[in-house]
């Protein structure tokens, strides 16, 4: 069962969960997870489109090698209870300086039906 999260609504959504994960893959599609708190910025919308969500986070060798062949990444909040919702959120990052800045692009809560 997923229930959409408002990019708008995602930071203080995050709040609620602390640090997460940061999953991303290297050119072969090879999976990495780092644990890491994110910061959020880029709030609002411009002209009334949508809003422009940013997470940031610092980032190993690993995590930004895995970055600069696939910029596709997933920042993932495990549950706080059994049975609870999991916040997954998809985007699109690039890494300067240790320092991974992610444009997300969607936000889910999400537990098994």
């Amino acid at each position: 069962m997923s229930l959409k999260v408002e990019l708008t609504d995602l930071p203080t959504t995050a709040a609620k969960y602390g640090p997460g994960f940061l999953l991303s893959g290297d050119a072969s599609g090879g999976p990495h997870a780092m644990h890491v708190r994110y910061e959020f910025g880029g709030l609002g919308t411009a002209g009334g489109g949508s809003s422009d969500v940013k997470a940031t986070c610092d980032v190993g060798k690993t995590a930004a090698r895995n970055i600069e062949a696939n910029p596709l990444v997933t920042l993932l909040w495990p549950p706080q209870e059994d049975g609870g919702y999991s916040l997954i959120a998809d985007g699109s990052a690039i890494v300067d300086e240790g320092i991974a800045t992610i444009k997300v692009l969607g936000a889910v809560l999400h537990r098994h039906a």
